[in-house]
């Protein structure tokens, strides 16, 4: 009787010790990426495009997960059918699930429907691509977009500031008004006396520095009284082409060639302007100006004109 029970006892003993020494095992295995727009410390991210090639057939998989939550198998149903399809994405994707739990064990069968679809052509960003950003509405087979992309407007340089630039880049005709204040050089200046002068002016832009200026000029130099004889005055009429070029700093320097009238005697007349565009609206110039006729008169001046 005792020995009986001694058995037992030693049979149940042995049964716990090896019970006791049972391990038990859980096994996992994930896989992920980081799907989200880098932007960690360190890293600095260039925009990229790509084209998305979609296949024409849809592709219908059928997988079952065990343990697992109806999102969690989803997911696990979206990764097959990358990994079968060789694809990097799928397009449209549409799910149909049921679920059996026994003994609490949850098995989930996931029905994936969908189009594979492949990245192809990355490249970098460029302002050529905007475009295919565009919302279009469509209407008798007419894509017509609804917005357009934002475009910068220039920095303004100094130059903008000055008559001649904003006239130039609108593209118009200037017309101006000018005096000048005539002093005579050489013989010129030793029968004649200063003399205020009256101009206007016509300028036909050809690009944003430069253009083609037709000149009118008239002024009315004194003779100069030398007691027993005077000099009687000197009207001088003048017209002429030139050509402007306005610098970055809104300095400009007109040479300019034509025809003048010096009382009863003409010919062919030569003229260097030089000035800066104050304000929109005012220059300020110096010139020198020949006329070829006997004698070889010239002189200097001072102008400021006014450009409409």
């Amino acid at each position: 009787m005792y020995k009986l029970r001694l058995n037992y006892i030693l049979t149940a003993f042995a049964g716990i010790v090896l019970l006791a020494s049972c391990k038990t095992v859980t096994k996992s295995h994930t896989a992920d990426y980081d799907y989200m727009y880098i932007n960690k410390q360190g890293i600095k991210q260039r925009p990229l495009v790509t084209d998305l090639e979609v296949a024409a057939t849809k592709v219908t998989i059928t997988k079952t997960y065990t343990n697992v939550s109806v999102t969690e198998a989803k997911e696990n149903a979206l990764g097959d059918f990358v990994e079968e399809q060789k694809c990097d994405l799928v397009v449209q994707p549409y799910f149909e699930t049921s679920s059996v739990s026994e003994n609490e064990k949850k098995t989930i069968t996931v029905t994936l429907m969908g189009y594979p679809a492949f990245y192809r052509n990355i490249r970098n960003f460029e302002p050529k691509d905007t475009a295919s950003f565009l919302i279009r509405t469509f209407s008798n087979n007419i894509s017509v977009p609804m917005i357009a992309p934002a475009v910068a407007e220039a920095p303004k340089t100094t130059t903008e500031n000055s008559s001649v630039f904003q006239k130039v880049k609108s593209g118009n005709n200037t017309f101006g008004v000018g005096v000048d204040y005539n002093m005579p050089t050489g013989n010129f200046g030793d029968y004649y006396k200063s003399a205020i002068g009256y101009n206007v002016n016509l300028m036909y832009p050809k690009s944003k520095q430069t253009a083609i200026t037709v000149t009118a000029n008239y002024a009315s130099f004194a003779g100069k009284d030398f007691g027993f004889f005077s000099y009687s005055k000197a009207d001088f009429i003048a017209a002429k082409f030139g050509f402007r070029y306005t610098t970055d700093v809104k300095v400009f320097i007109e040479p300019q060639f034509g025809y003048a009238l010096l009382d009863d005697e003409s010919g062919l007349n030569y003229a260097l302007n030089a000035g800066y565009s104050l304000t929109k609206n005012v220059d300020v110039s110096a010139k020198y100006e020949k006329i070829a006729v006997s004698g070889g008169f010239s002189f200097i001046g001072l102008k400021v004109g006014f450009n409409f």
